[in-house]
């Protein structure tokens, strides 16, 4: 019974070394942590930028900014279950093949029985070619349910459907109202 415990003690030892090595694997081509924390306005963006990134803007870029407000109206063709919640999200990428990229996003909870998700994403982007970069919005509507198992509580996603709508080309400024419908 003690060499099996020995045995079982050595095998989680290498396994675990396995993790530490992958870790380090790499750490030569390394380009920093994977997100950009803004010095000026103290907020972390997700994306990894390079100083050569911020150098190559060109000097002819504008501020453009507004809000997306995003409006969805859900067909719930799958029971909720009592406890369970209708959840939304929704992204706002912009693309700008001088500037690099803009990710913003928003989640809510479903109100009206889960028929009804309204979010609200401000944004602020420097912009070179705003007439003609492309904005995409995408959408996802949830069934979630949380499930404790002793003083560890989960979230656990019982449906989940994504949408994707067509592409918006030119940066809209202001408040720009879309709906859209879902079917879960």
């Amino acid at each position: 019974m003690k060499m099996s415990k020995t045995m079982c003690v050595c095998v989680c030892l290498v396994g675990l070394t396995q993790l530490v090595w992958s870790q380090q694997l790499d750490r030569q081509n390394a380009r920093g942590i994977p997100g950009y924390l803004d010095p000026k306005t103290g907020t972390f963006t997700t994306r990894v930028q390079t100083p050569e990134a911020e150098k190559a803007k060109p000097l002819s870029a504008s501020w453009y900014w507004g809000t997306f407000n995003i409006n969805i109206a859900a067909t719930l063709t799958t029971p909720v279950p009592s406890g369970a919640i209708v959840t939304c999200s929704a992204t706002v990428d912009e693309i700008d093949d001088t500037n690099g990229s803009y990710y913003e996003q928003a989640s809510a909870v479903a109100t009206a029985g889960g028929s009804k998700c309204d979010m609200s994403i401000p944004y602020a982007w420097d912009l070179s070619n705003a007439s003609t970069d492309q904005v995409i919005v995408s959408y996802t509507i949830a069934i979630d349910e949380s499930i404790t198992v002793g003083t560890t509580t989960t979230i656990v996603k019982i449906r989940q459907t994504e949408y994707n709508p067509p592409y918006i080309t030119g940066v809209p400024t202001g408040v720009t109202t879309l709906n859209f419908g879902a079917r879960l």
